[in-house]
C-alpha cells in the first residue's frame, strides 16, 4: 500500500527537499510525469517536472520519464522497459572482465525501445528472445536495485549477438 504526501512545491525549498526525500525512499529508479504529480499533489505535474530538470534534481530520460541527478544509470537502465537485464560486454565490465571505460549500458529487454542518455551513458535495449531470456541476478547500487546477467550468461549473450561485445574483452573474460 502506497501512501502519497500532499504538498506544494511554491512556497518554500523545503517542500522540494521533501519532495527529493520521498523519491529516494520509492523503490523505483525512474517516475513519470503522472507519479511525480501524485506524490507532490499537483495539478500540474509537467511543469513541476520542468522545474525539478532546470533546477538539476530531476534528468529527463525520454518524453514522460525522469530520474533524480546521481542516481546509477544501471539502475535506470533496468528499470525503463521491464523485464530487462544488463549484459553484454556492459555485464562483463560490472564483472570486472573488461578494460574500457563504459560510455554505453547495453540491456537484453523482452521487448525493444529506442536508446536513450542518461548521466553521460547511452542506454541501449536489445531485444532478447523469450527462450534466452535469464541467467540473471539482482544487484544493488546505492538503495536502487537492478538486474545484471551472470558473467557465463553475458559472454553466452555476447556469443548470440557478437555486434554488442568488445572483442578482446569477450576473448579475456573466457578465458
Amino acid at each position: 500500500m502506497h501512501i502519497f504526501i500532499s504538498f506544494s512545491l511554491q512556497s518554500t525549498s523545503m517542500n522540494r527537499f521533501e519532495l527529493v526525500e520521498k523519491l529516494r525512499e520509492l523503490d523505483n529508479p525512474v517516475y513519470s510525469t503522472k507519479m511525480l504529480g501524485l506524490i507532490a499533489g499537483t495539478n500540474s505535474p509537467y511543469v513541476l517536472a520542468s522545474r525539478l530538470c532546470s533546477s538539476g534534481v530531476l534528468c529527463r530520460i525520454k518524453n514522460g520519464l525522469y530520474a533524480l541527478a546521481g542516481e546509477s544509470a544501471e539502475a535506470v537502465a533496468t528499470a525503463i522497459i521491464r523485464p530487462s537485464y544488463i549484459s553484454f560486454l556492459s555485464a562483463l565490465i560490472l564483472h570486472g572482465a573488461g578494460t574500457q571505460i563504459p560510455v554505453q549500458v547495453q540491456v537484453a529487454a523482452a521487448a525493444s525501445a529506442r536508446a536513450v542518455k542518461f548521466a553521460n551513458y547511452e542506454i541501449t535495449f536489445h531485444r532478447t528472445p523469450a527462450r534466452a531470456f535469464g541467467g540473471f541476478h539482482p544487484a544493488k547500487a546505492g538503495s536502487k536495485k537492478y538486474f545484471v546477467a551472470g558473467r557465463e550468461k553475458a559472454i553466452a549473450d555476447c556469443i548470440a549477438r557478437p555486434d554488442l561485445a568488445g572483442d578482446e574483452e569477450t576473448e579475456s573474460a573466457a578465458a
